[in-house]
């Protein structure tokens, strides 16, 4: 889904709850810089259960905090939303690039979005968007008099999805496969001999 305009901040927050509860509490990622900060606030003042956020250190994404609440946060020093800098900007643009790439047609390779890891985009304003989305002086961005708005939420949203989601998704793979391996052992074998009634309780036959 998308949404495109100007609209209070407070207002866009409420909005932003509705539609993020109505899809299961989804993963809410805010650009945390000019109004950002005041949509932030007051998602956080709502107790919205499942926002984004970055470490506070190296401005990076944590991908362990993207669905942990404010309070796990601030233990961890992380910061609500994503921060756009030097840093983190070529790397959005190099993720957006790279699906692009996996929507075009390769000679000899099948082009399906869903085998080469595109996007399929339904959103005329997006496609509007990206057609005027090049390079400056080095830099990706729109043309002169052309807004860049609903590109830069798509890198986004994408490099969120294939780096900090999968990451966390990939750990918690690893920590359910060493869950089921200790659920395998058999406990039997090594306490069921062990006597009631020790004269030393802290020590026990191996």
């Amino acid at each position: 889904a998308e949404y495109e305009g100007k609209v209070d901040t407070d207002l866009f927050s409420h909005m932003l709850i509705t539609t993020g509860t109505n899809y299961n509490d989804a993963l809410i990622v805010i650009e945390n810089a000019q109004q950002g900060y005041a949509v932030l606030q007051n998602l956080i003042k709502r107790q919205y259960k499942n926002l984004f956020y970055m470490t506070e250190d190296m401005k990076y994404i944590d991908e362990e905090d993207n669905i942990r609440n404010k309070m796990n946060a601030d233990e961890k020093k992380s910061v609500p939303g994503f921060t756009t800098s030097i840093r983190t900007r070529p790397l959005i643009i190099s993720k957006l690039e790279e699906f692009m790439r996996a929507n075009a047609p390769i000679p000899g390779m099948d082009s399906n979005p869903q085998i080469n890891n595109g996007v399929v985009i339904r959103s005329l304003r997006t496609l509007s968007q990206l057609r005027t989305f090049v390079w400056n002086n080095g830099k990706a961005q729109a043309t002169s008099g052309k807004n860049d708005d609903l590109v830069m939420a798509l890198a986004i949203g994408l490099w969120v999805r294939e780096t900090a989601l999968k990451i966390y998704e990939s750990r918690l793979e690893l920590t359910k496969k060493t869950l089921q391996g200790f659920n395998k052992t058999s406990y039997d074998s090594i306490y069921k001999n062990v006597p009631i009634h020790q004269e030393d309780p802290y020590k026990m036959p191996s």
